[in-house]
């Protein structure tokens, strides 16, 4: 009867720590641990001087999950859970490949085998951690938009019609091609043109050029975030407050 193939996957931080104890200690367990298994190791795969920061610079993982896939191995040995994925999320989606494989990965710090009751239950909580890592993430996001909103820096929405911002040198900028659009456009309804007559002269819509000349002409932008106060953005004027009364 043949053995049942296995694999492993060693990883380090830093370029400074390939030669290190931390490579070596990863590599000799993998191998004592298949030895106690009865495992025959076919390959260690290994990203040597990688950060866990991205799955685009982990090219021996990504290599490792193909070849799974592949049916060159049902069994990946790592020799701890970190090695394998940079928060819960990414080890869920990692270990979901492998599974969909019909491939049994096994952490050797933790004692988890993840097709056993215990290894289904840890399987669990880690999902539930991934499902907290996402929504902390998604909050200092929110957050972080927030915060630069309150800096005058524009995070949200279509930008009023006119202006730019710098963010070269963080202020706001008049288009005064389109301010002297607008500014044709309230001349001429003041005048008594209809308002639908100019929006097809300067191609826009009626709607659209009403809103303009009533909600975004002024030197203030107020900018809406579901469950945070409005914030208020102080930009050029395009027309006075007379006009657009």
């Amino acid at each position: 009867m043949s053995k049942i193939k296995a694999a492993g996957y060693v990883r380090v931080s830093t370029p400074g720590q390939v030669d290190d104890e931390s490579l070596t200690t990863q590599r000799a367990s993998i191998k004592s641990y298949a030895d106690k298994e009865g495992w025959e190791l076919t390959q260690i795969y290994a990203d040597e001087g990688i950060s866990g920061g991205s799955m685009k610079e982990r090219h021996a993982l990504a290599q490792c999950l193909v070849d799974g896939q592949r049916g060159q191995f049902s069994v990946l040995i790592v020799h701890r859970l970190s090695r394998f994925g940079r928060n819960a999320r990414e080890l869920l989606e990692n270990h979901d490949q492998l599974k969909a494989a019909g491939i049994q990965l096994c952490s050797i710090a933790e004692g988890i085998d993840f097709s056993t009751k215990y290894g289904e239950a840890m399987l669990g909580l880690l999902a539930v951690i991934a499902q907290l890592e996402k929504d902390i993430l998604k909050e200092q996001m929110f957050e972080n938009r927030v915060a630069r909103a309150k800096r005058g820096v524009p995070t949200s929405g279509k930008l009023p019609f006119g202006r730019t911002y710098d963010r070269v040198n963080e202020k706001w900028v008049l288009d005064e091609d389109k301010a002297n659009i607008i500014r044709r456009a309230s001349e001429d309804y003041l005048s008594g043109t209809p308002i639908k007559e100019i929006a097809v002269r300067i191609g826009m819509t009626e709607n659209n050029l009403r809103d303009i000349l009533r909600d975004r002409c002024g030197d203030t932008w107020i900018v809406k975030f579901k469950g945070a106060e409005p914030i208020t953005h102080i930009i050029p004027r395009i027309l006075s407050d007379d006009t657009i009364e």
